[in-house]
């Protein structure tokens, strides 16, 4: 009986995900800003062969308009451990070897910007760790709270290439080598992985550099001011769909994707553009003998980008009260985040921590965030909301950060939060003090039951 159920729930998630992929050949897209002689693009690539599988034939027109395009990967990859074992033909393998496969992915990128018409010099390697990136947002922030990579267990970059070489890792380096990158440059526009993107690292990538182009905004550069960024898609369970090589067909967004707080928009490429993708991805040898599908799946007559805005916390009316908001309250406020509810297997199965949105609001003295789950929260559901708080915008500082976290049997940490949990939702209230009565955050909201992830709404930015 469980098989079965197993088997015919499969079969109905299936069912789903064509059905949307129908709906989403309806979905109408605007077209992306056009790219010309004038385009500075700066690409973030968590790892090499992002940038190519989501912006590849964007770089290549920007090239062939005569603009300049620089691209910055924040990681090498080494974490792959599957492919590091291909490459080695063995299951065995060392810290040795891992860094090996780093500087291995590293001239493989070479080799892919050459085919898009960029050379060696416009490519910038941070060495950060592959599989770390989030750590260094969530934990390991400051100098002295350094994070070594369980693959290659250094603490520090150990590759010649990059800036970053011998620096330790941190999440305040990451955020001065990704601030320095755009400051040395001066790009028009920066693209970077997605925050719904289902890889960690790529959610990071996403917050660091928003991150750093606030904190370039608030020091009042030029460039800052005038930049536009944008956010491309790799990693999710329902994407790219079709699996198939088929260059002419048209990409577009995962339908779970659509309506919520993402604006996308289609960029039409060119027979040559889309060649010269191709081209690219196939130098990335290390990868294609692993998932070629899905790499070529990637290739297609135009790419899709995205375009998220800061979401502006409003006040509760009224005199400060110890009492968390009422529903009629919560029905002013607007949602701060939306996450796609029921688009996998293992959501469809635990609906009490599929998350669903999340609502934000302020008084006087406390911040209140209401997380709704697909179905009512169940006593083995915990839900987690992470805040990272922000100093002065001016000098990028990060005022600090608070992990909330409603248990079963409804125990909160740290205690001095209030936790209400009614039905499908939960209520949070944090007083404004334990984040330094900051004017900016970033939030994370996740869920798990019986201490399993099911879901995360990645990485959103509000501001009060």
């Amino acid at each position: 009986m469980p098989l079965l159920y197993l088997g015919v729930t499969s079969a109905a998630f299936m069912y789903r995900a064509r059905a949307a992929d129908a709906m989403g050949a309806r979905v109408a897209l605007a077209p992306a800003a056009p790219l010309g002689s004038a385009t500075r693009l700066l690409v973030f690539s968590p790892h090499p062969d992002d940038e190519v599988l989501g912006c590849g034939g964007s770089m290549a027109q920007v090239v062939r308009a005569g603009g300049a395009v620089r691209v910055v990967y924040m990681t090498s990859g080494d974490a792959f451990r599957v492919a590091v074992e291909r490459s080695k033909r063995r299951v065995s393998v060392k810290p040795a070897d891992f860094i090996a496969f780093g500087k291995l992915r590293q001239q493989e990128s070479i080799g892919a910007l050459r085919e898009l018409g960029i050379g060696a010099e416009a490519a910038s390697f941070l060495g950060y760790p592959d599989r770390g990136l989030m750590p260094l947002w969530l934990r390991n922030w400051a100098p002295d709270a350094r994070f070594r990579s369980r693959y290659t267990r250094v603490s520090a970059s150990p590759y010649d290439r990059g800036h970053a070489s011998h620096r330790g890792y941190c999440g305040a380096h990451v955020m001065a080598d990704v601030l320095a990158a755009m400051d040395a440059f001066e790009p028009t526009d920066v693209l970077v992985t997605h925050p719904s993107d289902d890889h960690q690292d790529h959610v990071a990538a996403s917050a660091f550099v928003a991150r750093a182009l606030q904190v370039a905004v608030s020091r009042g550069s030029g460039w800052a001011g005038r930049c536009a960024l944008g956010y491309y898609l790799v990693h999710r369970a329902d994407w790219p769909t079709p699996r198939s090589n088929d260059p002419e067909a048209i990409q577009r967004p995962p339908v779970a994707l659509c309506g919520l707080d993402t604006d996308w928009t289609s960029r039409a490429l060119t027979p040559l553009d889309v060649e010269r993708k191709r081209r690219a991805l196939e130098r990335y040898a290390s990868q294609t003998a692993m998932m070629p599908a899905f790499l070529m799946a990637f290739v297609r007559s135009t790419e899709v980008i995205g375009s998220l805005t800061e979401f502006p916390v409003q006040p509760l009316p009224g005199v400060v009260s110890s009492e968390l908001p009422s529903d009629v309250a919560w029905s002013a406020i607007p949602m701060a985040i939306r996450d796609p509810a029921n688009d996998s297997i293992l959501r469809s199965f635990q609906g009490e921590a599929d998350i669903a949105d999340a609502q934000v609001c302020r008084d006087e003295e406390r911040l209140f965030l209401r997380v709704r789950t697909r179905a009512p929260i169940s006593p083995r559901c915990t839900i987690s909301v992470f805040i990272r708080y922000f100093g002065d915008d001016a000098d990028g500082s990060a005022g600090g950060s608070l992990n909330l976290k409603c248990g079963p049997r409804g125990q909160v940490d740290p205690p001095n939060t209030t936790v209400q949990t009614d039905g499908q939702c939960a209520t949070l209230a944090v007083p404004l003090r334990d984040i330094g009565y900051a004017r900016r955050l970033a939030i994370t909201v996740s869920a798990s039951v019986a201490g399993m992830p099911v879901d995360s709404t990645g990485i959103r930015f509000l501001r009060l």
